[in-house]
């Protein structure tokens, strides 16, 4: 008789509880991995760099004192205090460059401006606050430098001018001239592109923040998918 031939051993499969315990572990550690690590730093461009040689003011969010409906003015007054400062001849980092820094922080972390990582980036660093009292607008400037402390304080009814106003009183504070107004542009169109710009900041400071809730949110349903 012809001796049998051994046939060729296939591969060995898992059975199937253990292919979905095996899943499973692979989506907590993606899932571990994801909520541990750190947020990437922003891609450098040509809009969201920090200079390579120090500026001379940043301006960081403003803190706000007054209803909801005005949390946009947190980046509206950062972006219009750092532009008045720019057109008054003081080299002043973008916003979009601050928000880049922003970005490599914890969501609820808020730079003070005497915080030394900071003074690497700006010789001055100014903090806008705002309040709402009595029906008129309160801006103070608080600004940190290696001089010691200094401020720049304006009120008006509308916020945007008083605003300016306490820019325009800082920059002849460090020798600098104000810029010319604005021309007959009104006070709701300046409002309205401040407001503009706020949001498309805002989008960008949060974007990191989207996409890592977006993977979380991906490997989760992984996650309940094999576990069930």
């Amino acid at each position: 008789m012809q001796a049998a031939v051994p046939q060729p051993r296939g591969r060995r499969r898992l059975p199937g509880w253990g292919l979905a315990a095996a899943l499973a572990v692979i989506a907590v550690a993606a899932l571990a991995m994801l909520q541990l690590r750190p947020s990437p730093a922003p891609m450098p461009s040509a809009t969201a760099t920090v200079p390579e040689t120090i500026a001379e003011a940043l301006v960081l969010p403003a803190r706000v004192e007054a209803s909801s409906d005005w949390a946009w003015l947190r980046l509206g007054l950062m972006d219009l205090v750092g532009n008045r400062l720019r057109q008054g001849g003081l080299s002043t980092i973008a916003s979009e460059s601050v928000v880049g820094l922003l970005r490599q922080r914890a969501p609820d972390e808020m730079p003070a401006p005497d915080d030394p990582a900071l003074a690497a980036s700006a010789h001055l660093r100014v903090q806008p606050q705002v309040r709402l009292v009595d029906g008129a607008w309160q801006v103070r400037l608080e600004v940190a430098s290696a001089r010691g402390p200094l401020s720049a304080d304006a009120r008006a009814a509308d916020v945007l001018v008083a605003a300016r106003t306490a820019a325009d009183v800082l920059l002849l504070k460090l020798g600098h001239a104000p810029p010319p107004a604005g021309g007959d542009r009104s006070l709701a169109l300046d409002e309205l592109l401040q407001r503009t710009q706020a949001a498309m900041l805002a989008r960008l400071l949060n974007q990191d923040q989207r996409q890592r809730a977006t993977q979380l949110a991906a490997v989760q349903q992984l996650l309940t998918q094999v576990t069930a």
